[in-house]
């Protein structure tokens, strides 16, 4: 359960590298029954293309921390904009 937890959303290159968007605010879409979070994409988030890993940071209310996936990364591939 997200109820009165905060998160965020990191994503950084599968080549290495400073992360492209470090611990920026995601969205806690529904804090029970499935809990769901997401990220909303700013401006210049998706401008190069290529391949990233990204995760969730959730810290609950308790202060207790957990990653998102627990295990692994989720793959994010950006595509060359085609005009």
């Amino acid at each position: 359960m997200l109820t009165a937890a905060r998160a965020v959303f990191s994503m950084t290159s599968m080549e290495g590298g400073a992360p492209v968007i470090a611990r920026a605010p995601a969205v806690i879409a529904s804090p029970t029954d499935p809990p769901t979070l997401r990220y909303d994409w700013a401006p210049g988030d998706t401008a190069t293309a290529g391949p990233y890993w990204a995760e969730f940071e959730v810290t609950y209310a308790d202060g207790a921390i957990e990653t998102f996936p627990n295990t692994g990364h989720i793959a994010v591939v950006i595509e060359d904009d085609l005009g």
